[in-house]
């Protein structure tokens, strides 16, 4: 069997390739972390997490897009499986110290603000709940608001 730093090695150098290519290998290592032993497959995800926000923000933003497009191509086929792989995402965010879970809320908000389509946001709703809570499921429109000009301003020394 593979242990798990040997899959978090290869995981972490699916930064350096092309989004289809890093889909594609994502989603092969993702199911071989499925067909581990519960006990085994936290370690081996907990591996995977250090090394994968041990990222640079460069490489961590479309890595982190691939993830979550491949964790919904799962969810489509084996929502249990895609479950099982955010709770342990989960669990192991909870063992991390503070700075890299908050660097995991960030990233995720960005790209599933700037990257992922509303359906997308939608499927991580159902899929991951704990970290996708923070992020609108619809973008409010930005209100402007003018100045009022026809009012102009008293002077100081008029008070009443």
């Amino acid at each position: 069997m593979v242990s798990g730093s040997t899959i978090a090695d290869r995981w972490v150098a699916l930064a350096g390739e092309s989004e289809a290519e890093r889909a594609t290998k994502m989603r092969g290592i993702l199911d071989e972390v499925l067909a581990l032993a519960e006990a085994e497959r936290a370690t081996t995800i907990a591996s995977m997490v250090q090394g994968e926000y041990g990222l640079e923000d460069a490489q961590l933003r479309p890595f982190t897009a691939s993830r979550l497009r491949t964790w919904l191509a799962i969810a489509a086929g084996n929502p249990e499986g895609a479950q099982s792989l955010a709770r342990g995402y989960d669990a192991a965010f909870d063992t991390l110290p503070a700075a890299q879970a908050m660097r995991r809320s960030t990233t995720v908000q960005t790209v599933a603000r700037t990257e992922l389509t509303p359906e997308e946001v939608t499927g991580l709703f159902d899929l991951i709940p704990s970290i996708v809570r923070q992020v609108p499921r619809a973008i409010p429109p930005t209100r402007q608001y003018d100045k009022p000009s026809d009012n102009p301003k008293k002077p100081f020394w008029k008070f009443w």
